[in-house]
């Protein structure tokens, strides 16, 4: 069954779950209007990464803070609940 657990905006970061061990992606995603991705190999993103920390810091600080506002949402939806 699948159910709605996030509502994306422009610049959103999805599949971030590929990035970080198991490597699996765990989400799907719609869209109800024309929407534009930038589709990236995790593999060669983590390789980037490694190569460049700084990239890597500043990427998966970025994550940090995205994970953070989705629990966020996900607290006041339980709230709500």
């Amino acid at each position: 069954e699948l159910r709605t657990v996030d509502t994306l905006v422009d610049g959103d970061l999805l599949m971030w779950s590929a990035l970080v061990e198991p490597y699996k992606a765990t989400a799907q995603a719609t869209t109800t209007k024309e929407t534009h991705l930038a589709k990236i190999k995790a593999a060669k993103l983590r390789t980037l990464c490694e190569e460049d920390p700084m990239l890597g810091y500043r990427l998966m600080t970025q994550v940090a803070k995205m994970l953070a506002n989705r629990l966020e949402g996900a607290r006041v939806q339980l709230a709500v609940v």
